[in-house]
Parts: C-alpha cells; structure tokens; sequence
C-alpha cells in the first residue's frame, strides 16, 4: 500500500471520508510516525524515500501500520476534543465533555 492509500484506508476505519475530521497532512504524519515503531517490532526494514513508504507495506504489516497510525490519529482528536466547551440556549445544550473521552477509548482499542 501507499502512503495514499493508507490515509484513504485510515480515512474509511476512522468514519472520515469526507475529510471533514483530519487534514491530509495530519493523516499522513500519522503514518509517518508509525513506520519506525512497526519496523522496529516486526524486524522489516521499512522507511520513507522520496514521500513514499519503501517496501510498500502489504498484507499483516499494513494492517499493523494503519492500527497504530490511526491509533496516533485519535490522540490528535483526543487532544482537539479536550478544549471543545459545553454549549447551552435556553432548552437546547450541547454536551462535548465525554468526547475526549471517546476518542481516549477509540485510541486504547
């Protein structure tokens, strides 16, 4: 898989197709961030050349690559979510305090 195709992949597990949650770049860091782990635990010598992920990752690998990169993607949204404020008018409240703590979970599965 690319580096593309990884974000899509995180894209579609993380309920974000229409790229409304994360931005591109936050995405592809992510990934970035989660290839030294995964090589260092899997032993495959996997690094990034020229904004791409060489080998490409297939198959177990992959999926090992995107958990953790979508892993880190909840911590950014844990981290966003935690200064969202409770919002409230007359009869309607908006309730953003347990968000942080969904993403906390989303992020220990």
């Amino acid at each position: 898989m690319t580096l593309n195709e990884l974000v899509q992949a995180m894209r579609t597990d993380l309920g974000d197709t229409d790229s409304e949650l994360f931005a591109d770049t936050a995405l592809e860091r992510c990934v970035i961030r989660a290839i030294y782990p995964v090589a260092q635990d899997t032993g495959q010598t996997i690094r990034m050349v020229n904004g791409e992920i060489v080998p490409a990752p297939d198959g177990a690998i992959a999926e090992v690559l995107l958990l953790l990169a979508e892993s880190y993607a909840c911590a950014i949204m844990r981290g966003k979510a935690a200064n969202a404020i409770n919002i409230s008018s007359g009869d309607k409240r908006v309730d953003r305090s347990a968000q942080a703590k969904h993403w906390a979970d989303l992020e220990a599965d």
